[in-house]
């Protein structure tokens, strides 16, 4: 029976990172042969191929992640399966295929001077939904975010239950750091947005050095907007 990787475990922890620069390269490597090369070169197919590869062995792991589920964890590979499948797993999928490989003879043709090749290739700029996430359910509380400009929606890791948005001048992630709890949903950027974070190692301090901090944020946290509360009361604690 095949092992389920912990979502917490240092492994999964630099695999995400890794695939998070490589979906910055992807991204910046794919515009750029469409806009100044127009066909494509063997060293940065190379390079985009290799690409996909991660990304497709990334969607084996995710199929054998465990996930955490109103605070718990969940390592049943029937229910990670079920999932990710009403997931992301559509777009990463779509997003790793190589499929300009089966139009690849037919490079020469192409749409004002570009092959269309290239055309194809723009799938992999799917993976920048990735870069929209700002924090995910079932994550340590690791700072406070405060939303200086911009608009972000709470929703649950697989995007079946949106809670609601937040918008200029809201904040969240105090009471996951208050209650010392993982989160219970998840928060992506739907706008550009400017945030500011106050990290969990500063807000330790803070509170260590100043006492009254605390006790100023748990009076702050109860006298939240109505849509705060909302939020609380639909379970999402960030």
């Amino acid at each position: 029976m095949l092992t389920v990787l912990r979502e917490d475990s240092a492994i999964r922890a630099r695999w995400d990172f890794a695939g998070l620069i490589l979906v910055v390269v992807g991204c910046l490597l794919v515009p750029y042969q469409l806009a100044f090369q127009h066909q494509p070169h063997l060293i940065g197919s190379l390079i985009i191929y290799l690409i996909d590869l991660f990304f497709l062995i990334d969607i084996a792991l995710s199929f054998r992640t465990s996930y955490r589920h109103q605070g718990i964890d969940v390592t049943d590979p029937e229910m990670i399966a079920r999932r990710y499948r009403r997931g992301r797993f559509p777009i990463d999928l779509l997003a790793a295929l190589p499929l300009d490989l089966l139009i690849l003879p037919w490079s020469g043709f192409t749409i004002e001077g570009i092959s269309i090749v290239l055309y194809v290739r723009l799938l992999r700029l799917l993976r920048l939904v990735r870069l929209f996430a700002i924090v995910r359910e079932g994550e340590i509380a690791n700072g406070i975010y405060f939303i200086s400009l911009g608009t972000v929606e709470v929703l649950s890791e697989d995007g079946a239950v949106s809670h609601g948005t937040l918008e200029d001048g809201d904040y969240f992630g105090d009471l996951s750091l208050l209650l010392g709890e993982r989160r219970t949903a998840s928060v992506r950027a739907i706008t550009f947005c400017d945030l500011l974070v106050l990290p969990k190692a500063e807000f330790e301090r803070i509170k260590t050095e100043y006492p009254e901090f605390r006790n100023a944020l748990k009076a702050l946290s109860s006298e939240r907007s109505e849509k705060i509360s909302a939020l609380v009361l639909s379970g999402a604690v960030l």
